[in-house]
């Protein structure tokens, strides 16, 4: 698996926020990406790129997620919608693909961690998935496409970019 290191933009989104029990986010994420596109769709927006999930980094058994979907500019959710307008930090991040079904994606953090514990890189307080390929559009979770992003603090070797993992 490759990991790669760059700097992004802020990148504004909305979304709905919970603490949720690890075991009960599939159903959560069902009711928040639903809730998202409706209320774009109200407001006439469009949503920018794949659904979104934002973590605050200590995810245990249960999480402190946002789930919904980046766009291209602040949005105002409507009163009583129960949804949130965050931002996902701008600055350097180091990401990676997950390929495969959801309940794998420890061995892929694992990687992750392992890569920024051997480069000295401290990761920051939020991270993020971007859900690439996945239910319902792809039924066989073999073929699960997941990005998986960190903001990092620390600075990086020189001359650190992609790297296979």
């Amino acid at each position: 698996m490759d990991i790669t290191v760059r700097e992004i933009a802020e990148q504004p989104m909305v979304g709905m926020h919970a603490v949720v029990a690890v075991a009960e986010m599939p159903e959560f994420f069902g009711r928040a990406y639903g809730a998202v596109v409706a209320e774009l769709e109200r407001q006439g927006v469009a949503p920018v790129g794949p659904p979104v999930a934002l973590y605050d980094a200590n995810v245990a058994s249960t999480a402190d997620v946002t789930a919904g979907f980046r766009t291209p500019g602040p949005v105002t959710p409507g009163e009583g919608s129960g949804l949130v307008s965050v931002v996902l930090p701008g600055g350097r991040v180091v990401e990676l693909v997950h390929e495969g079904s959801y309940e794998a994606m420890g061995s892929t953090y694992d990687a992750l961690e392992a890569w920024c514990v051997a480069n000295g890189v401290e990761r920051g307080p939020v991270m993020w998935e971007e859900y690439l390929a996945g239910p319902p559009a792809v039924a066989d979770p073999a073929g699960w496409r997941t990005r998986i992003v960190w903001s990092i603090g620390a600075a990086l070797p020189p001359g650190t970019g992609t790297v296979g993992a």
